[in-house]
């Protein structure tokens, strides 16, 4: 679907999954198996929609939407939450954790993460777990996340460019 056709559809709370290109992303989806590099959450805020993530470097944080939309690049995930201003503090507060590259290497063995580790993955599966949508947390990898909302019904869209 054609991002802005698709743009007032997406929910503060959905799921947005890459497929990247780079290296690291290549790496990633080698080690665990599966078709996604990384996935944030949706946010709308002030009439603007941005990505909630935790990636390693300075990616930790909010940026736009529309600035990271790529042909077959991202897919869209519903989760149906109710976005509360609690959750959305909780979210927010989620990105003071720093980003655990050894919690990343524990999720991609399908080990369990150090607690306080953050990636990716475990920021989206918290926040869907703190708004009462149950997830597996062992070995939670952005493919595991995907598959997990797809298993229990959630509507997956492709954003093309417009």
């Amino acid at each position: 679907m054609i991002y802005s056709q698709a743009r007032r559809r997406i929910r503060s709370g959905d799921v947005l999954a890459w497929r990247g290109q780079g290296r690291i992303s290549d790496f990633i989806r080698r080690v665990t198996g599966g078709d996604y590099s990384h996935v944030a959450l949706a946010w709308w805020c002030r009439d603007h929609l941005y990505v909630i993530q935790s990636q390693g470097g300075d990616e930790t944080g909010i940026f736009r939407l529309s600035k990271r939309v790529r042909e077959g690049d991202i897919d869209w995930l519903t989760t149906g939450i109710t976005w509360t201003p609690a959750l959305e503090a909780h979210a927010l507060d989620l990105l003071d954790k720093d980003y655990s590259y050894l919690a990343c290497a524990a999720v991609g063995l399908g080990l369990t993460p150090p607690r306080g580790g953050q990636v990716c993955s475990l920021l989206c599966a918290d926040v869907l777990d703190h708004a009462g949508l149950k997830l597996a947390r062992r070995g939670m990898t952005p493919e595991a996340l995907v598959q997990d909302l797809l298993a229990l019904g959630h509507e997956r869209v492709t954003l093309l460019p417009a």
